[in-house]
């Protein structure tokens, strides 16, 4: 952990993004380590990364600072360090193109997915964390040497926030010690809930609509062990649906909640040719879904997995279908 300071104490100019689609980790761990960063007098960019910021996270403090930019609208010349948080694999900094890092850029991954690929020049990885906001909390609680670098109000809320949206207090990797993280973080940050309402309760009306249609495209496999709700872009096209409606739709965890679904998976064509998949699973030691999401190029968790496929909508699924034949024996 001392080794992970000395080398952000080095750097003079610190680079940070969300990966794509962000979720509550990914915006909760940059947004305090971009405060900590600055506590730390350091020059930091936090940018947004491909995707836009998604409504339910526009409330937690320091949102401002990100910049709506993308990994290659920047030049990563200016920058002797990049902080990457919550990222497997380098495709989840951008799809939009191959990144080539400068020689010269130290890359710090911090991560807590089991499957990471280990693209660091120094690697932190804490698989059984149930959050990247948790590992985050417990580094700054070993660097809290001085007043400027402890944990404030808005860094709390953006941890529990992390936490939260990554683990729901209840997945796997959940433990005693997540719950105590939380009590601390709670008594630093008293309206947490506040913030943790929010996460749950900003829908636009695009997207009820949009879980609407998804909902009654369910088809099911295998005897029906796996259920695929599966949207070509011709129906988004034809209702209209804004780009980044599919994101955080919860659609596959309401899949997975039927007794007998046991993989529950969304299949979005959110462009032509390009397919959005997430996997979830009632029963990760029989069907881990991080095996299925790293076949497709993705990645994630035993429970809860994602990736995407530029291929054809029917072209795709046939695919998808082989490989969760071959993998689970289905």
């Amino acid at each position: 952990m001392i080794k992970l300071l000395e080398i952000i104490k080095k750097a003079s100019s610190i680079l940070l993004t969300l990966h794509t689609s962000p979720d509550g980790d990914s915006v909760g761990a940059n947004l305090a380590m971009y405060r900590f960063l600055k506590n730390l007098n350091k020059e930091v960019t936090l940018i947004a990364g491909d995707s836009q910021i998604p409504l339910n996270y526009k409330h937690l403090p320091g949102i401002e600072n990100v910049l709506e930019r993308n990994i290659f609208q920047i030049d990563l010349d200016e920058y002797d360090l990049f902080i990457a948080l919550d990222i497997a694999g380098v495709d989840q900094i951008s799809k939009l193109g191959s990144i080539e890092f400068p020689k010269n850029l130290t890359i710090l991954n911090i991560d807590h997915h089991i499957r990471n690929q280990l693209f660091g020049t120094t690697n932190y990885i804490v698989a059984d964390a149930p959050a990247t906001c948790e590992i985050i909390y417990n580094l700054f609680k070993s660097w809290s040497a001085s007043r400027r670098t402890k944990i404030d109000h808005d860094t709390a809320a953006n941890l529990i926030v992390g936490i939260y949206d990554d683990s729901l207090f209840k997945y796997h990797n959940t433990t005693y010690k997540t719950f105590e993280i939380a009590a601390k973080l709670a008594k630093i940050c008293p309206e947490f809930n506040d913030y943790l309402f929010d996460i749950d309760n900003s829908n636009s009306p695009e997207k009820i609509k949009f879980m609407g249609v998804a909902l009654s495209h369910i088809e099911n496999y295998f005897n029906d062990e796996v259920a695929i709700s599966a949207v070509p872009f011709e129906l988004m096209e034809k209702n209209r649906f804004p780009l980044g409606t599919t994101d955080d739709t919860d659609i596959n965890n309401i899949l997975k909640s039927v007794v007998g679904w046991n993989i529950g998976i969304n299949f979005f064509e959110y462009q032509p040719d390009k397919i959005k998949l997430g996997f979830r699973t009632r029963d990760e030691k029989k069907y881990d879904v991080s095996l299925i999401a790293k076949e497709l190029g993705g990645g994630g968790h035993k429970a809860a997995s994602g990736a995407t496929i530029n291929m054809p909508f029917d072209v795709a699924k046939e695919l998808l279908l082989k490989k969760l034949k071959s993998i689970y024996n289905l």
